[in-house]
């Protein structure tokens, strides 16, 4: 497990990388599709795609040299595979997955309070909300997210601020 300390110097020197490529992909998106005939979008959008290979290798690099995870190498894969939170993890990916299906048909194809948006809505709240309450009073000794990463006041402004982030980006 890596300490919250270490994470955030890893998130200090990362965040500028993630800013300048969450900001720059989507620009040049938009203009290859405004500026760039339809036969050739392919072409630039590679382009695109080959000018962030580079700075992602580098960015690996860094990672590996910087991040040190401990890690016991004896343990089996049995062992490892025993320690995954199979539960929780189910949960998240089901209250994700539903309300992400209601929130991208909500309003396109159907009315925000049709049955068509509500019933795959309230499930996915609902076991997100059950996800919630197993990691906070769960027994399991791994937790998808230990309540603990939500005690310090700087973790909690990254994890807002990168959800704010990613709700504007969908």
């Amino acid at each position: 497990m890596v300490m919250i300390s270490r994470q955030l110097q890893s998130f200090k020197y990362l965040r500028p990388i993630e800013r300048r490529f969450a900001v720059q992909n989507p620009l040049l998106g938009i203009i290859i599709g405004d500026l760039v005939p339809l036969r050739q979008r392919g072409y630039y959008l590679a382009i695109v795609f080959c000018l962030n290979v580079p700075i992602g290798r580098v960015a690996l690099v860094v990672l590996f040299l910087y991040l040190h995870v401990s890690h016991d190498k004896e343990m089996k894969l049995s062992q490892k595979m025993k320690r995954v939170d199979y539960v929780g993890n189910g949960l998240l990916m089901a209250g994700i997955i539903s309300m992400l299906y209601a929130l991208t048909y909500a309003g396109a194809g159907s009315s925000w309070g049709t049955w068509t948006t509500l019933v795959p809505f309230c499930p996915g709240l609902f076991s997100l909300l059950l996800f919630a309450l197993r990691e906070s009073y769960g027994k399991t000794p791994e937790l998808e997210m230990p309540p603990r990463l939500f005690r310090h006041r700087t973790s909690n402004i990254i994890f807002t601020n990168t959800f704010f982030r990613w709700m504007l980006a969908y």
